[in-house]
């Protein structure tokens, strides 16, 4: 009995321990399921990075500082005409002329095709003149007539009545004869004067000497879409060209822009163009700047500037504007020296200029200066 005791003991203890082995075993399988080996690869891994700031370093410098003002102008041609073709939705049959082209008054620079208008001003000027030989004709006939029974009246081979009664009859015959022919050559006229005017439309003629300034891309286009009264083409007398100011802020330097002054305008391009002041127009108080040489590179609109010189202090120590730094207390720069070592230090500034500002104190030439 004690052995059979002993038995179920030691086999109840041993299967204890199995079973606790077991949900051991499970519970470290389960857990290693939370952490998966593949998440492995979605853990954020954080680095710390290091930016370098990059500074530059410039040197003080002797130099003149300038302050400048720009002060622009309009170029504009004092003399010139606009032309425009008359009619509407006609093919251009010739141009005559290019943009620069020297023309005289009277010339023709182009035309629109107006072949259907020239045949019906033949056929209108044949209407009149085969009526005006008509009227002509009978009115000779009718003379030749009545003549002829002058003579027979005058041998007595006709009475006065007789005679009368036929030179009514011609008379009236010939006056209906003559009043046809008039209405019909007045009708044929007052369609001519239509037919001339459509002509005259077609055609642009010089109306002044002097130079192409414009010409219109739809002349050499094939565009037949033209509306009347639109310019095609633009003359101008280049003998007188001028710049006239913008606004009144010229008046402000009487010195620089007195009459007969000589003022360079420039535009960003670099392009120098020479000019000479005029008198202010009394009516306008407009001031126009004549150019000395004449430049076929300038078209109406054409804007220029002159740079005018405010204030400027020479032989100077400077910098450049993003080398100093400003505070509630005043300017400031960070100087480095042969070592590297950086310093704030403050400076008194003068006059700043466009690209420049002045130092009066606080540095010396060649002191080395950061600029960011």
């Amino acid at each position: 009995m004690d052995n059979f005791c002993n038995g179920t003991v030691l086999r109840f203890i041993r299967f204890f321990f199995t079973a606790l082995a077991v949900s051991a075993g499970m519970l470290l399988y389960t857990g290693c399921s939370l952490y998966p080996e593949e998440e492995e690869r979605y853990k954020i891994r954080l680095e710390r990075s290091e930016t370098e700031v990059a500074y530059e370093l410039v040197e003080v410098t002797r130099g003149d500082v300038l302050l400048t003002k720009r002060l622009f102008a309009q170029y504009q041609e004092e003399n010139g005409e606009e032309l425009a073709f008359g009619l509407d939705g006609r093919a251009v049959e010739a141009l005559y002329v290019d943009k620069g082209d020297v023309v005289k008054k009277g010339d023709l620079l182009a035309k629109l095709e107006c072949e259907d208008l020239e045949d019906e001003k033949a056929e209108l000027e044949y209407t009149i003149k085969k009526n005006r030989l008509l009227k002509q004709q009978a009115e000779a006939l009718l003379q030749f007539d009545i003549d002829r029974l002058d003579e027979i009246l005058e041998r007595y081979e006709m009475s006065r009545g007789d005679y009368d009664t036929r030179v009514g009859e011609l008379t009236k015959n010939t006056g209906e004869a003559i009043e046809d022919y008039d209405d019909a050559m007045e009708i044929a006229q007052i369609r001519l004067s239509e037919v001339k005017k459509k002509l005259e439309g077609c055609c642009l003629y010089a109306g002044m000497d002097g130079t192409i300034s414009y010409v219109s891309v739809t002349l050499t286009s094939g565009n037949n879409n033209y509306v009347a009264g639109n310019t095609v083409i633009r003359i101008v007398d280049t003998s007188h060209c001028l710049f006239v100011m913008e606004g009144e802020e010229w008046k402000e330097y009487p010195d620089f822009f007195k009459e007969g002054a000589a003022v360079t305008l420039t535009n960003n391009a670099g392009e120098i163009y020479e000019t000479t002041v005029q008198a202010p127009d009394e009516e306008t108080g407009e001031l126009s700047l004549e150019l000395n040489e004449l430049d076929d590179r300038l078209t109406t609109g054409t804007r220029l500037f002159c740079i005018i010189t405010v204030d400027e202090s020479r032989d100077t120590l400077k910098l450049p504007p993003a080398a100093i730094h400003q505070a509630v207390d005043g300017y400031y720069v960070y100087v480095s020296d042969e070592g590297g070592l950086k310093s704030l230090r403050y400076v008194d500034v003068g006059l700043v200029g466009d690209d420049a500002v002045e130092i009066k104190s606080g540095l010396e030439e060649g002191d080395i200066v950061i600029r960011r």
